[in-house]
């Protein structure tokens, strides 16, 4: 008994002009999927945890430090010799024993030839002037209403007067200031400069 031949169809191919089309599709899906995961990544709150390419390319705002208002620390006192400390404690008492009370006894330095204290008393304030350890003299025969040391080198020593004008208050001088440099030439004190009358330096009334 003969068989007759079994004939095979061929398999269709696909024609070699569509692959470049299907390759093309392909690539162009990938890359929505990719625009889309990251649009998705951008608009992930925040309290989820996960941080955005995006926002993690921005640097976090540093925190700025808070300005604090630091007082103006005082003057620092002079280291001195057993014998300078002798010396400033002498002219402190001199000023008790007229009547007065030094207002700061750093003003006083031992290190200049010239050395100022300003001392408090029951009519006002009144500078002291002393050479080494010596007293030479007052700045005035009067007392002050107010008054202050600004500066001082190694023979010269400026105060600084605060003047009332007509009808001030005794809280309130308007008359302004005026600076005196008083000067020591090895012999005698002597003012560079007029200091102000008593009637201007003095409380009114």
């Amino acid at each position: 008994m003969s068989t007759a031949p079994v004939h095979r169809l061929p398999t269709p191919r696909m024609p070699r002009h569509r692959w470049p089309v299907r390759v093309a599709g392909l690539l162009a899906t990938l890359g929505l999927l990719g625009v889309g995961g990251l649009m998705a990544w951008m608009v992930i709150p925040a309290s989820s945890g996960l941080r955005s390419p995006a926002a993690a390319a921005v640097p976090a705002a540093s925190a700025q430090p808070k300005e604090v208002d630091a007082a103006k620390p005082e003057p620092a006192e002079p280291v001195l010799t057993r014998v300078q400390r002798r010396e400033r404690a002498a002219a402190a008492t001199l000023l008790r024993d007229q009547g007065y009370r030094p207002v700061r006894l750093t003003a006083y330095d031992p290190e200049h030839v010239l050395r100022v204290l300003i001392g408090r008393g029951d009519g006002g304030q009144r500078a002291f002037f002393f050479v080494g350890g010596r007293f030479i003299g007052h700045d005035a025969v009067t007392d002050s209403a107010r008054m202050k040391l600004v500066r001082s080198s190694e023979r010269t020593a400026t105060l600084d007067y605060r003047l009332f004008a007509d009808g001030d208050q005794s809280c309130c001088p308007t008359g302004g200031t005026v600076r005196v440099r008083f000067r020591w030439d090895g012999k005698a004190l002597a003012p560079d400069d007029v200091i102000p009358p008593a009637a201007s330096r003095l409380t009114p009334g």
